[in-house]
C-alpha cells in the first residue's frame, strides 16, 4: 500500500505565487491555464512517462489523461495537425512521442531546491531517465499493469515533485482543471489533475525567489487553489 500522505514536507518548500503575486494583475488570456515556465527546455514524454502520469492520476479516465498530451493543453503545445504517439490508448505508436516543450509548473504549486543568491536551484525529477521505482518493482509494459505503488515518488508522498494543473479566472481565483479526480488524502474535496515537475538532467533550473513564498517548516501543504483572495 502507498504510504500515508505526510502532513508537511521533510524538505524546505517554496510556494509559487499566483498571477497577482507575480504580475500584479491577472493575465490577459484569463480564464486560461495558470501556467508558469521555469526553464526553456524540452522533455520527451516517453511511454513510461505517459504510464507514470496515468499512475499519479488513478481517479481520472484514460481519455482525459491522454488529452493532457494534446497540442492545445498548455503543457505540450505544437501545431494541431502534429499527431504524437499515444501509449495509453495504443495509438500512433510509430509517431514521435509528445514533449513538454518547456519545463513548467502551475500557480500555487510547491517546489524545493537550494537557494543561491536571489534564485532557487530547483530540484526536479529527471526526465532523461524512466520514472524512478520502489526497490524490487519494475516498469509496466501494459496499461492494465500500471500501479501507483510501483513508483518511488507520487503526489501523496513527495508533493514538491508534482503540481496540480489549474486555471486562473478573470476575478483572480485559481481553480482546478476540469476532468480531474477527488482523493481522500488531499483532505479538501477538490479535483486534482497531477503533472510532474520534470527536466532533463543536463540542465540546471534557476528560478527567481521573487516569484516564490517560503513555506514555514512543519506547516501543512498549502492549497494549489485560491478561491477567495486575502485582502
Amino acid at each position: 500500500m502507498t504510504d500515508p500522505a505526510p502532513a508537511s514536507s521533510t524538505v524546505p518548500l517554496w510556494q509559487h505565487k499566483d498571477d497577482l503575486g507575480v504580475l500584479d494583475r491577472v493575465r490577459d488570456c484569463a480564464p486560461c491555464p495558470a501556467v508558469f515556465t521555469i526553464h526553456e527546455s524540452r522533455v520527451t514524454i516517453t511511454k513510461q512517462w505517459q504510464f507514470f502520469i496515468r499512475a499519479i492520476n488513478p481517479g481520472m479516465s484514460l481519455r482525459h489523461i491522454a488529452a493532457l498530451f494534446g497540442p492545445t493543453k498548455a503543457f505540450t503545445n505544437r501545431s494541431v495537425g502534429d499527431k504524437r504517439a499515444a501509449h495509453l490508448q495504443g495509438e500512433r505508436l510509430g509517431r514521435p512521442d509528445p514533449e513538454f516543450e518547456k519545463v513548467r509548473t502551475c500557480s500555487l504549486s510547491v517546489l524545493t531546491g537550494v537557494v543561491r543568491a536571489e534564485e532557487l536551484i530547483v530540484t526536479l525529477l529527471d526526465g532523461s531517465q524512466a520514472p524512478p521505482l520502489r526497490e524490487g518493482h519494475s516498469h509496466p509494459e501494459r496499461v492494465e499493469d500500471i500501479d501507483p505503488d510501483d513508483y518511488l515518488f507520487t503526489p501523496q508522498t513527495h508533493r514538491h515533485f508534482f503540481f496540480a494543473a489549474n486555471i486562473i479566472k478573470k476575478d483572480g481565483k485559481t481553480v482546478p482543471f476540469p476532468h480531474g479526480a477527488f482523493y481522500d488524502w488531499t483532505n479538501d474535496g477538490r479535483l486534482y489533475t497531477w503533472l510532474p515537475h520534470v527536466k532533463r538532467s543536463q540542465f540546471e533550473v534557476r528560478y527567481p525567489l521573487s516569484r516564490l513564498t517560503p513555506v514555514p517548516a512543519g506547516a501543512p501543504f498549502p492549497s494549489p487553489y485560491q478561491f477567495e483572495r486575502v485582502k
